[in-house]
């Protein structure tokens, strides 16, 4: 993006309305009062209530379904915890990486796939759910708020809720205004901006000027909380490179690196104080998961030290504590400092 593109973007933001244009016909969509969106809600449970006896699909049944047409097995829940715990590591790798080209090419290639995995089983719930009550229900309540939020070039609103209109033209415009929604990426990419920072960092607590954090919009209350945590972020002791604040799943890496970290330091303070004098301690795991987080706790010098073990074992069988690499190398040194020292005297 652009300079320009962010300075629009964040004037678009501050304006609550947004403008485009639909066959040479230009509209401005407005941000729903708290009393639109109130009212919207109260249709959404009238439907709720008249229909719910109608033989419609419940979104409270939407897991048994998928797994009934099909479309999900038993496990994947399961599945789908354990692949965004690997976008999570994903992320990491992409922080720690970020130094080497090769190793950072291969791990944003690993996270695309794995983001893409999300996204195909999560589109089969939400196709399913737009044929459901609540689905039904929300598509009205949607419904009611464009049409009372969508304003012609002379002021008028275009449509009239519950009246018979264009079903083409009323579907085009939602189709518009779905492709000028802000995304997320926008949004952080204008919270690290120089010129709405400056206007952050000059009032803080209430910078679009509104009467009440209800009042914000859903972009303004994006915009202010991605700000607050770009803040945390330069502020932090062990703040990471400019480059690495610019790129979105880089910093995400970092901010998951950073609260492993903590979570490993406090459990080594909690071992710690157990076992004050000991050189080695030994954790029982009874999982994969388990083992995973236990080496975690190791630095890479100890890390390498377990590894050196483990591959002296599978070659050689079962070994003396002596003859272990690391105990063999530091009696070695050991030695050869003692053997030094003599002759120095």
């Amino acid at each position: 993006m652009t300079k320009a593109d962010l300075e629009y973007i964040l004037y678009r933001i501050i304006s609550s309305e947004t403008y485009f244009t639909f066959n040479n016909s230009k509209y401005c969509l407005k941000t729903p009062s708290p009393e639109i969106k109130q009212r919207a809600m109260e249709i959404y449970f009238d439907i709720i209530a008249e229909e719910k006896f109608g033989g419609w699909l419940r979104e409270a049944n939407l897991t048994y379904l998928l797994i009934t047409y099909g479309y999900w097995t038993p496990n994947t829940e399961a599945l789908i915890k354990e692949i965004n715990q690997k976008i999570d590591k994903a992320k990491i790798s992409i922080y720690e990486n970020r130094m080497n080209a090769k190793s950072l090419k291969t791990s944003r290639k690993n996270l695309e796939q794995l983001n893409n995995q999300v996204s195909k089983i999560f589109g089969q719930k939400h196709d399913l759910y737009q044929n459901t009550l609540e689905g039904y229900a929300s598509s009205i309540k949607n419904e009611y708020i464009l049409c009372n939020c969508l304003y012609d070039n002379k002021n008028n609103k275009v449509f009239k809720f519950n009246s018979n209109n264009s079903y083409i033209l009323f579907n085009s415009l939602i189709a518009c205004t779905n492709q000028s929604m802000i995304t997320v990426e926008q949004l952080r990419a204008l919270s690290r901006d120089g010129l709405w920072r400056s206007i952050w960092n000059c009032n803080k607590k209430n910078p679009f000027g509104v009467r009440g954090g209800v009042n914000l919009s859903d972009d303004q209350r994006g915009l202010i909380n991605f700000s607050l945590m770009y803040d945390s972020v330069y502020d932090h002791s062990d703040c990471p490179e400019d480059f690495v604040i610019d790129d979105d799943d880089m910093l995400d890496g970092w901010m998951l690196y950073q609260k492993e970290k903590i979570k490993r330091d406090k459990t080594k303070e909690g071992i710690s104080s157990l076992h004050k004098n000991a050189q080695e301690v030994f954790i029982m795991g009874q999982s994969a998961e388990d083992f995973e987080r236990i080496s975690d706790l190791n630095d890479d010098y100890s890390k390498s030290i377990i590894n050196s073990r483990l591959n002296a074992v599978k070659r050689k069988g079962q070994l003396d504590e002596l003859d272990l690499p690391d105990v063999k190398a530091s009696i070695d040194t050991d030695l050869a400092q003692k053997a030094a020292n003599y002759n120095r005297k």
